[in-house]
């Protein structure tokens, strides 16, 4: 029993040595308390409210004015894109997609102490049959809201690196 205990302490150790976070478990800076979001028009509109029900998740305080904020988080660009991946070499048709997305933002603090600049791109594929149009639909949708879940992550992910 002494062996498998001190087995699962040495995981723990290690598990937490490598940075490794169970998803959305972030210690997030102090400084990130208060945020001003500027941007959130410019980007896609399911990033946009995944990314508001995150920070009120984790109880961040969002502000409506640069004015009375701490910190800001500038959304820069995304781009959430469908292109062919493969096609059937003898005739030509779509065997398959690939969805990607991309975001570009910066994090700072409005007395200028902390300046993040953030980049987070991904992509997947699926298997496309024109005989079964509702499960490709589905297969698209769901790799859609798995990259912008990811690009949410990914931002509180780069702070928790910060102190």
């Amino acid at each position: 029993m002494k062996i498998k205990s001190l087995f699962i302490v040495l995981i723990l150790v290690l598990s937490s040595a490598c940075g490794f976070h169970l998803r959305g478990s972030y210690v997030l800076p102090a400084w990130f308390n208060s945020v001003y979001i500027s941007g959130i028009e410019k980007v896609n509109q399911d990033f946009g409210r995944e990314l508001l029900k995150e920070l009120q998740a984790k109880k961040i305080s969002m502000v409506p004015s640069i004015a009375s904020a701490r910190t800001i988080l500038n959304l820069k660009e995304d781009r959430l894109a469908r292109s062919v991946y493969a096609k059937d070499p003898t005739s030509g048709i779509t065997t398959s997609y690939q969805i990607g997305y991309s975001l570009s933002y910066e994090i700072y603090t409005s007395n200028g102490a902390e300046r993040i600049e953030g980049k987070y791109q991904a992509a997947d594929n699926y298997e496309f049959d024109s005989n079964n149009l509702l499960s490709a639909q589905e297969k698209e949708n769901r790799i859609k809201v798995e990259l912008i879940n990811n690009a949410v992550n990914s931002i509180f992910s780069h702070l928790s690196r910060r102190k």
